[in-house]
């Protein structure tokens, strides 16, 4: 099953969750999508931040193998025309960061300024020729050792001002700040006075407490039985298996708990058992 399917998969039931999510961001709140690992948070705010930028050329920030295997650089944001009271203003931006690791995130957050021509490659002390090249020319393979070096202080002084001279709004979605340290809490609190901020959390520890008290926190909340039922049946209808066949039942097994898993469901615990189709319980 590709990695598509098993996020469709991941999104049944979640119809109305995932509304709430779109909603809040639209209202300009800071979110953090809240719940234990596996549940399906980044999947949520994936499939919230597709219905807020429905540009698909923007979506291929969510394939980190396609991005890191060196698919062409994303095209520069161009600006929606605007009325004429507002002039100077610019679309929004979406960054998506799928790093865990704040340093990792801060690398992230740079790359994709520079690639929407927000931050200006000289802010990281890169060559000034960069800042004559169109975001879109600028290969990442040539900076990425230079960026990597610096230092998330470093990364944070030059992220900062570009984003608050940016004329229009720009939304960072992290799918993970879990692993955030209280020093490291400082330098996103500094992101968050400029840019809005999306993410997702399996334990919102109380030293990031200053971080959480600025967010929408959304639960993301175990599938109803319905919906869990209905994740397990198409999950085995689109492996084509014959599950009673000689020799298949370990692949039955496999499947069934990966399509169990993706609901969050505890399937251990009193009653909730119920939710996988009968013929399918043995292979649990």
């Amino acid at each position: 099953m590709d990695s598509q399917a098993n996020e469709d998969l991941t999104l049944v039931g979640r119809e109305a969750l995932i509304d709430q999510v779109v909603r809040e961001i639209k209202k300009g709140k800071h979110v953090v999508l809240t719940g234990p690992v596996g549940i399906g948070k980044s999947a949520v705010l994936r499939a919230a931040l597709k219905r807020i930028e429905p540009r698909r050329s923007e979506w291929r920030q969510f394939d980190t193998v396609a991005r890191d295997a060196g698919a062409p650089d994303a095209e520069p944001v161009e600006a929606p025309e605007e009325p004429a009271a507002a002039p100077g203003r610019r679309g929004p931006v979406l960054v998506y960061l799928s790093e865990h690791q704040a340093k990792g995130q801060f690398v992230q957050m740079a790359r994709r300024l520079i690639e929407t021509g927000i931050l200006k490659p000289s802010a990281l002390d890169l060559a000034k020729k960069y800042d004559a090249m169109a975001p879109r020319a600028i290969e990442w393979s040539s900076i990425r050792r230079h960026v990597n070096r610096l230092s998330i202080r470093d990364l944070t002084a030059a992220i900062i001002p570009a984003i608050y001279a940016y004329p229009g709004s720009v939304l960072i979605a992290v799918d993970d700040m879990t692993s955030l340290t209280p020093t490291q809490q400082a330098f996103w609190l500094a992101v968050f006075e400029h840019a809005q901020v999306a993410t997702c959390a399996s334990d919102r520890k109380h030293s990031l407490r200053k971080l959480w008290w600025k967010m929408k926190p959304i639960a993301v909340p175990p599938l109803e039985v319905e919906a869990a039922r209905a994740i397990v049946r198409d999950a085995i209808a689109r492996t084509g298996l014959l599950i009673e066949a000689p020799g298949e039942v370990e692949a039955a097994r496999a499947i069934v708990r990966d399509a169990i898993a993706r609901t969050g469901l505890l399937i251990e615990a009193p009653g909730e058992v119920e939710a996988v189709p009968a013929a399918l319980r043995r292979y649990l």
